[in-house]
């Protein structure tokens, strides 16, 4: 089977299904079977999920990547520019190790929560920087400073206690803000 037939986002992904299929290869499940399944997976709701297409910029919800590792996965797994919607309330890590990822794909970075001083502090300068008070305000930002082509990617590195009762509240307000926007587009055009 080719990376490519691999319907998810990102090395760790792969590897994910590297490990699921080798558990079934050793329960017995015909291979077939197991390509399959592998082929029909989409993911779950708010790791790397695809929200939608918004005049040519894609919106990607990772509230889950509730920790520096996992937003920096999430930053890795593209090869096209993005705006990074990074913070909430810190769980003590380092901001300065997503500083060579974000260099390298990360266009702008919006800030949100409690953490975003810090943020700020770790990795201020290294790429444009814009502040929000909610979600609403971060979703606009992002999609204002986004370029065809571009990636909006909600991957915060904390958890959203600050601002959420969780990372699944916190996903489904980022989709729901994405959805109202794509609505405002459509009533300004009609």
């Amino acid at each position: 089977m080719k990376t490519s037939d691999i319907p998810l986002l990102g090395i760790h992904n792969q590897e994910n299904v590297m490990a699921s299929a080798l558990v079934g290869h050793i329960l017995g499940i015909a291979l077939k079977k197991i390509k399959e399944s592998i082929k029909k997976f989409t993911g779950l709701e708010h790791r790397m999920e695809i929200v939608r297409n918004v005049q040519g910029i894609d919106f990607y919800n990772d509230s889950k990547a509730t920790n520096i590792d996992a937003a920096l996965k999430s930053i890795q797994s593209f090869d096209r520019e993005i705006i990074l919607i990074l913070g909430g309330r810190d769980k003590g890590g380092d901001f300065v190790s997503l500083r060579k990822g974000i260099k390298k794909r990360v266009k702008k970075i919006i800030l949100m929560g409690e953490a975003r001083e810090k943020i700020h502090k770790d990795l201020g300068g290294i790429v444009a920087e814009e502040t929000a008070d909610s979600m609403q305000e971060a979703v606009k930002l992002s999609f204002t400073s986004a370029g065809n082509g571009d990636i909006v990617l909600l991957a915060p590195a904390c958890t959203s206690f600050d601002m959420f009762e969780s990372f699944e509240y916190r996903g489904k307000a980022f989709k729901k803000e994405v959805n109202s926007l794509q609505e405002e587009l459509n009533r300004k055009k009609a």
